[in-house]
């Protein structure tokens, strides 16, 4: 349980990036596992509860609620601390290299509890159905709890203004990007459905083991009462749906280099800076710009940027000549982060493609097979959009062929010559 929980961490953990909302990602996305192993065990362990089945020895004489009880305890013990020191070595590992410090606890502590609820459901499917059908039906039950909230937002309340996400242990769905994290109503709200649902049915499966425990008004008036409050919880989040995101207001400083390139990395990925500014520079020293460029990596619509002294927001950056705003996502190794910075200084400052108007297509196709050659130059995929009908096989016309393999020195002197055509995209030919 823990080592299915920690191989899940992995790849977030051998990441260049040390985020801690990738661990508000991670902790949230791996709820399922510990609760499906448990639901699996619970229904080979419960089968002694079945007609068939004769219980000898001391616990003979104990009542079969008292039994399920001593034999789930362990079980959500080990589910619990099994996905804890599962999330730990991810934990840790951020702990010791993040630059910026903001974890969401509150969202760890409603995946603590969602798990503890799907644990709790597989288990009493496992205890009120013992039979050779529980194997599959504990943890099949604990798979439905899972997605089917996510499964009826995504068709039946698409586009309806109403939401199921609230209650939903299983997303599917990556938090927006960069300084973006769970809402505090989201969470809690998350935390009462879990830990209401967890009671009711609790309290359920004592009713149904043995009637005289359900004889007492107290027992009776939690039962009724969590079960209200559960319908409650969840008719209302699908009703008045909380707001699932918060951004955080960052402002994301930037610093020249004595290159001409002003680089500004949002604080959460210092660690990285070194290795975006040397990408950065190797591009721009095959296909040098006329002015300062701007890189700005982890913008999102909240937050600003600090450059000489003034201070602009999202909107306003993106309509500076001479940037590129990077698309990473926290998620890549160091040579996922160099293709992606590839991608977006060739696509948005390199051969801006999208400074073509559609009246313009000449230029536009002139300018695929320049970006063409400079993506076979930097190790890329072509992405020719010319496909062979006989082949299939991608096909890479001479000239994008003849910029991929002339001399650095020989490339950096031709593009100097039609930059201006090129961002411009008035070029009519490689010449």
């Amino acid at each position: 349980m823990t080592l299915a929980t920690f191989v899940l961490s992995v790849p977030v953990i051998l990441s260049a990036f040390a985020r801690w909302s990738a661990v508000e990602q991670t902790v949230r996305d791996t709820v399922l596992i510990p609760a499906f192993i448990i639901a699996v065990y619970a229904a080979v362990h419960f089968r002694s509860f079945s007609r068939n089945s004769v219980i000898v020895g001391r616990v003979s004489a104990r009542s079969r609620a008292y039994l399920a009880c001593v034999g789930s305890l362990p079980m959500i013990f080990l589910s619990a601390g099994g996905y804890v020191l599962g999330m730990s070595p991810l934990i840790i590992h951020v702990a010791l290299h993040a630059s910026w410090f903001h974890f969401n606890v509150l969202s760890g502590c409603a995946a603590l509890v969602e798990v503890f609820m799907l644990s709790v459901i597989g288990i009493v499917v496992a205890v009120l159905f013992p039979s050779r059908w529980s194997l599959i039906v504990a943890p099949a039950t604990v798979l439905v709890v899972a997605f089917l909230p996510v499964e009826i937002n995504n068709t039946i309340l698409s586009n309806s203004g109403h939401s199921s996400l609230t209650f939903a242990p299983v997303w599917m769905e990556n938090l927006p990007g960069l300084g973006y994290s769970t809402s505090v109503s989201m969470n809690i709200s998350r935390i009462a459905i879990a830990l209401f649902t967890s009671i009711t049915l609790i309290m359920f499966a004592l009713h149904f083991l043995e009637g005289k425990y359900t004889q007492g008004r107290m027992f009776n008036s939690v039962l009724l009462t969590s079960l209200f409050c559960t319908v409650v919880l969840i008719g209302w989040s699908i009703a008045v749906p909380s707001t699932i995101f918060k951004a955080e207001n960052v402002t994301i400083q930037c610093k020249n280099t004595s290159d001409n390139i002003v680089l500004c990395v949002h604080p959460a990925d210092m660690t990285v800076r070194q290795e975006i500014m040397e990408i950065t520079r190797e591009v721009f020293a095959v296909a040098p710009q006329s002015g300062s460029v701007l890189v700005v990596e982890g913008m999102n619509s909240s937050s600003t940027v600090q450059f000489k002294r003034k201070i602009y927001n999202s909107e306003q950056v993106l309509t500076m000549w001479g940037t590129a705003v990077s698309t990473l996502t926290g998620n890549e190794t160091k040579a996922e982060i160099k293709k992606t910075l590839y991608d977006d200084l060739i696509n948005q400052i390199v051969v801006p493609i999208s400074a073509c108007s559609s009246k313009n297509q000449d230029s536009a196709n002139v300018m695929n097979t320049i970006q063409t050659g400079i993506r076979l130059r930097f190790g890329l995929a072509a992405n020719s959009g010319m496909i062979d009908e006989n082949t299939g096989r991608e096909v890479i016309d001479e000239e994008s062929q003849w910029l991929a393999h002339i001399t650095d020195q020989n490339f950096t002197q031709w593009y100097m010559q039609h930059r201006q055509d090129i961002q411009s995209c008035t070029i009519t030919q490689v010449e």
